[in-house]
């Protein structure tokens, strides 16, 4: 297994648990500071399930839907989801017409 891959994850959920427990007890500024590293943590959690859906954490594949799950919750819905637009349409026509997730689709001039 990934263990750098699981570590982040654990800590997603711990900083989480802890957030939900103490949140209320902190002052702004460490508030602010644990909202702005769940951001970021929730952003790798994004990262996490991208690589997970191409490459497997585990060798066995009951462990691989087992942490399938548990992405699910860190993501904000099921990632079996995230195959057909992603790995079924986005990397077999990449930026093509039949690509429904092409950058091209994009209408707004909003860029960071």
């Amino acid at each position: 297994a990934d263990r750098r891959t699981l570590a982040f994850v654990s800590f997603y959920f711990f900083l989480t648990g802890w957030m939900w427990r103490h949140g209320d007890t902190l002052g702004n500024v460490s508030y602010t500071f644990l909202w702005v590293l769940m951001t970021f943590f929730s952003f790798v959690g994004a990262c996490i399930t991208h690589n997970t859906m191409h490459c497997s954490v585990f060798y066995n594949r009951y462990l691989n839907r087992a942490f399938q799950i548990v992405l699910t919750l860190t993501y904000g819905h099921p990632v079996s989801t995230y195959v057909p637009g992603h790995n079924l349409s986005h990397h077999k026509y990449t930026q093509l017409r039949k690509d429904i997730m092409r950058t091209s689709k994009v209408r707004y001039r909003w860029h960071l």
